[in-house]
């Protein structure tokens, strides 16, 4: 994969984002059942916050471009994009859009769908992860009565598909490192602020997602 390429990859992905966070921030609404605390969503929507959602896609992208295999691009490229902005409204307000996160389902399976013409046996991978992972949260939000929110169910499509596409050991391995970059999270919120304020599922998955990607 050339320099160029990868930038190309990287602003392309930067381009995306720019787009549907801002569209996010000033369009979906507010979540009825909440509290005082929550930040609005229009309140993201300002140059520093989008910045660092930004750049978080460009680098995402990149690393995409430098290491998946080029069938895998259109899955991974949903969770460089949508996927960060999801990701970024929840380390910002704690709160998934249910109508973004339906919206990445859609984008996703168009992805899925194109990848069938350049890899079928990769579009299928992509199909299985997707399907294994929001099943295995969906369990385990049931079994452990609802500890965490819902959101973070519907947004482990996009990580399964996309880390999927790569080999088992990567699903496993972003799955694995997504869980402990919470726990992780949540010794460290306890020990500054003595208590945990929230637990940041989406950052954590999408950065082990990456992470998986760049260990395989």
């Amino acid at each position: 994969m050339t320099s160029a390429s990868i930038v190309a990859a990287a602003l392309l992905c930067a381009f995306a984002t720019t787009v549907v966070w801002q569209v996010a921030c000033r369009r979906i609404p507010e979540p009825v059942a909440t509290d005082e605390s929550k930040r609005a969503y229009r309140d993201l929507a300002g140059p520093r916050l989008t910045l660092l959602v930004v750049l978080a896609s460009a680098a995402s992208g990149s690393l995409v471009a430098h290491t998946a295999p080029s069938a895998s691009w259109a899955i991974w490229a949903v969770l460089s994009t949508v996927g960060v902005v999801i990701a970024g409204l929840d380390a910002f307000t704690t709160w998934m859009p249910r109508s973004l996160a339906h919206w990445s389902w859609v984008v996703l399976a168009v992805a899925i769908a194109g990848t069938a013409f350049w890899s079928p046996a990769m579009a299928i991978a992509g199909l299985v992860g997707a399907v294994a992972a929001g099943l295995l949260f969906g369990l385990i939000w049931l079994i452990s009565r609802q500890g965490f929110g819902f959101g973070d169910v519907r947004y482990m499509p996009l990580i399964g598909a996309a880390t999927a596409t790569i080999s088992l050991n990567t699903f496993e391995t972003a799955l694995i490192c997504g869980a402990l970059l919470v726990v992780a999270w949540a010794i460290i919120d306890r020990a500054i602020h003595h208590r945990i304020r929230f637990l940041p599922w989406g950052p954590a998955y999408w950065l082990a997602a990456l992470a998986a990607l760049a260990l395989h």
